[in-house]
């Protein structure tokens, strides 16, 4: 594998796009602990799908990311720092507003919009099998953002699946409600090299596993 950085480049931290917002902050925190005389030239925060991520923490481009789950390779440590639940928006008159929580059954034929494959491939892929486990068939209508989402909802063109966090989102004609299914939730998970875990580049990733733990972002 590359050699990654040399002594007093920048810190590099990856994230997605569907990292949860609480952890944003931490992000932006980040301090470096290195002796006087060998500061690097501080932290530079990266967005990118899972899998980019993935290959850009492989290849030595950063050094450590958050990401979705599920992540398997044996050249990475990885370590989950939170799971949130999904939410289910809908246009106010919508008849599944009548019920406090829904689950994956309630969207059978119903319009949905989510994620693009490309994102989260994998992820994607693991919520797709478990929605063709129940014998049920949303018609899923990927999207780029939560705006362009809540705004196909609020105009009455179907429903979206969003993460829990984004049912702080305000907006004219729309509802949130809770869905229940256990096996569906987004897990972040923080991840480096396995042959980069030591000195202070394991020191700062841990110091920030530990804030990212403590935060208990675990929404089911």
């Amino acid at each position: 594998m590359p050699t990654l950085f040399r002594a007093r480049a920048a810190i590099a931290v990856g994230y997605s796009p569907y990292t949860h917002s609480a952890f944003l902050p931490l992000l932006n925190g980040l301090r470096p602990n290195h002796p006087a005389g060998d500061l690097p030239a501080g932290i530079v925060l990266e967005t990118a799908n899972t899998f980019e991520l993935v290959e850009r923490v492989l290849r030595g481009k950063l050094h450590a990311a958050l990401g979705v789950g599920p992540i398997s390779d044996e050249d990475l440590w990885v370590q989950r720092v939170g799971r949130e639940a999904f939410s289910v928006c809908l246009p106010r008159n919508h008849r599944l507003t009548q019920k406090p929580g829904l689950t994956a059954l309630d969207l059978d034929r119903e319009m949905v919009f989510w994620m693009p494959r490309s994102l989260q491939p994998r992820f994607y892929g693991r919520v797709m099998k478990y929605i063709g486990s129940l014998g049920i068939q949303p018609l899923f209508k990927e999207v780029k953002s939560e705006a362009h989402a809540l705004e196909f909802v609020a105009h009455g063109f179907g429903l979206a699946l969003l993460p829990r966090s984004a049912s702080h989102i305000s907006h004219a004609g729309t509802v949130f409600r809770p869905l229940t299914d256990r096996y569906l939730g987004i897990e972040t998970l923080l991840f480096m090299r396995r042959d980069q875990r030591y000195g202070d580049l394991k020191d700062l990733v841990d110091d920030l596993m530990a804030r990212l733990i403590a935060l208990k972002i675990e929404i089911n």
